[in-house]
Order: C-alpha cells, then sequence, then structure tokens
C-alpha cells in the first residue's frame, strides 16, 4: 500500500479525504492496521456549500474493521462543479487508528463491492 494514515485518538474529531482528480469508476484497497475507521462517500450539498449529502439509495458509511482488508468500488461524481469525496474518520474515543490504502483507477473485478 502507497498510503499510509494515522487518525488520532478522539471519536470522529478529525477526518481524512481520499482525493481523487476525476470522476468515474474508483477502486479503493484499504487495510485497517490499527483500531477502527468510518467511511463516508459524500456528495456537495449546494445549499450548505459542503459535502454532508450522500449519494441517493446507497450506505452512508462503512466501519472498517482492524486487521481486515478492503476492495471497494466506489462511482465519483461531480455536483456543482464539486467532486465527491470520501471521508475516513476514527470510530475510537481512546485509541488511535492507522489505515494503508491505494486507490486504482479501473473497472471493478469479480467479487469485489460496488458500493457507488
Amino acid at each position: 500500500m502507497n498510503n499510509h494514515i494515522h487518525l488520532a485518538k478522539g471519536w470522529r474529531s478529525k477526518h481524512y479525504e481520499i482525493p481523487f482528480e476525476t470522476t468515474g469508476k474508483k477502486t479503493i484497497i484499504i487495510k485497517v492496521d490499527e483500531g477502527s475507521v468510518r467511511l463516508g462517500h459524500h456528495i456537495f450539498d449546494i445549499q450548505n456549500g459542503a459535502w454532508l449529502g450522500h449519494p441517493a439509495d446507497k450506505k452512508k458509511y462503512y466501519i472498517l474493521e482492524e486487521g481486515k482488508e478492503y476492495v471497494l468500488n466506489f462511482h465519483i461524481h461531480q455536483q456543482h462543479n464539486r467532486l465527491d469525496r470520501l471521508f475516513l474518520t476514527n470510530e475510537l474515543f481512546f485509541k488511535p487508528s492507522k489505515i494503508s490504502f491505494k486507490k486504482i483507477n479501473n473497472h471493478s473485478k469479480k467479487g469485489e463491492e460496488d458500493v457507488n
């Protein structure tokens, strides 16, 4: 994995954005080395001027657990000239979380979860 993230202790007190430069189907491989993290797919909400919305008919967030590796597919859209964002936050109050991830810009393969 080529990206390593340390999320400070404190329940959702800080977040990390997995950046994307273009729209389309994106594959992310995430390994949770320590702790538990929440991964949310957010869309731009023009009324609030922030990424508070979520794609319709999709889960708002996913809880990723320590010691597991996840292969997830998302479709990144653009609304109001703003790309969707994926945010990672720590789910634990007294313990930091550490993850590693890799972005792959390709189509999903059989057996992978498509989470749009």
